[in-house]
């Protein structure tokens, strides 16, 4: 029998779908070992847990957490009233909020501004100062705490940042480390972690967490680096909004 035929055999439709719903169903158990699923011809192929309803209870590990919530990255500038009630427009409830402007004089405004638009801030996003280019070309030599020629003043701004970011109730501080070296060999890996650990470790002092925005270093990198670093204070902001970021 040809394979064409045979794949419009209901015999190989009954299997294949078969086939199909328990693979589904052993990728969602390596997921959630609780989770069951049912075959073509109505049996159930179950892991220990199942619940009757078939449906998969809530993990473990997420209990008590808050669900997730969408959020974005808005550009306060000079305006944060403004710039805040756009955030309240789409329905937000949430925002990344940058600015230029780290003045003691924007700290009022901005407090403001959140309490009238009810929004929470959650990350005071940090670039910069200096050129920074979003290439894989430049990008090694501009972005982040990577580049020795700009990193120590990009240390003072982020702790600058950090002051602002208390001062306006903010928790977290984010920004582009850069492309760390993959090799940890590297005397610039070094320099580079040391550089994370005194900023991370300054907003630790100011009671807020570290977060990196990611874009530039690879997944096995940033987790080296996190490591080596040691503070309990550090995250990763996932931007899922941001596909192939640099070029």
């Amino acid at each position: 029998m040809s394979r064409r035929r045979l794949r419009d055999t209901p015999t190989w439709k009954q299997t294949r779908r078969a086939f199909v719903q328990l693979s589904a169903g052993a990728l969602a158990a390596g997921l959630n070992p609780t989770w069951a699923t049912s075959a073509a011809d109505g049996s159930h192929h179950a892991w220990p847990g199942k619940q009757a309803s078939g449906k998969a209870p809530t993990v473990a590990a997420n209990a008590g957490r808050k669900p997730l919530r969408l959020g974005l990255i808005i550009d306060v500038g000079k305006d944060p009233d403004a710039a805040l009630a756009k955030v309240r427009t789409l329905g937000i409830a949430t925002a990344q909020l940058f600015m230029d402007q780290l003045a003691s004089s924007s700290v009022g405004p901005l407090r403001l501004a959140l309490e009238k638009h009810v929004i929470e801030p959650t990350a005071l996003v940090v670039g910069g100062p200096g050129k920074e280019v979003w290439d894989f070309y430049q990008g090694p030599l501009t972005i982040g705490l990577v580049p020795r020629a700009s990193r120590a003043a990009r240390i003072a701004h982020i702790k600058k940042a950090s002051d602002f970011a208390q001062q306006c109730g903010i928790a977290a501080v984010q920004t582009h480390c850069g492309f760390i070296p993959e090799n940890p060999n590297d005397p610039l890996y070094q320099e580079t972690v040391e550089a994370i650990r005194e900023v991370a470790t300054y907003c630790r002092r100011n009671g807020q967490n570290f977060r990196y925005e990611t874009g530039q270093e690879t997944p096995i990198t940033l987790v080296r680096a996190i490591q080596d670093v040691g503070t309990d204070n550090q995250g990763v902001n996932f931007d899922l909004a941001k596909p192939n970021f640099v070029r």
